[in-house]
């Protein structure tokens, strides 16, 4: 049975001889009727207090747990995105591995043509000696003969059949 303030003020109590003082009771009574008023608003204040800070605690909790969620989330990203940089790194050697190696390939190449073109050069230049010594030669030779015809005073001789007939001898 539930008891309310009104009770306690309205409560009525049998009158018997020699029993206790009525203003003392009914002030007894009105006092703790009070108080027991107090006591229920109170208790009402402090469950609509507790109602609130739950809902303030469920609230907390809901941003915890986003929180958490994108706390995750963001690891999860920045774990990717480390990834992603990672394999692009390699990408990016791998692919200027490629392109050096390419470089050097066609320097490699390109070295050996100038060396074969270096060789021919040589081979060309020796080969232009010997036929310009063998020129100069033949040169002096027409020379020495010139020299001999005019030496003589045979004008009139040609030099190249003279040339003839040593080369003959």
């Amino acid at each position: 049975m539930k008891i309310t303030p009104s009770d306690l003020q309205h409560q009525v109590f049998k009158i018997r001889y020699r029993g206790y003082d009525r203003d003392e009771v009914r002030a007894f009574l009105n006092f703790a009727s009070e108080e027991y008023e107090n006591l229920i608003g109170q208790n009402l204040r402090l469950r609509d207090e507790t109602g609130r800070l739950r809902e303030k605690l469920a609230d907390f909790e809901e941003r915890e747990r986003i929180l958490k969620d994108t706390l995750l989330n963001a690891q999860r990203v920045s774990d990717e995105m480390k990834a992603n940089a990672v394999k692009e790194a390699a990408l990016i050697v791998k692919e200027a591995e490629l392109r050096a190696e390419a470089v050097i390939e066609q320097a490699s190449e390109r070295l050996r043509k100038l060396q074969e073109d270096a060789t021919e050069l040589r081979f060309l230049r020796t080969n232009l000696e010997q036929k310009l010594l063998l020129y100069i030669g033949n040169l002096q030779k027409i020379i020495d003969l010139h020299k001999e015809d005019e030496a003589s005073g045979d004008d009139r001789m040609s030099l190249f059949p003279r040339m003839q007939k040593r080369e003959r001898a």
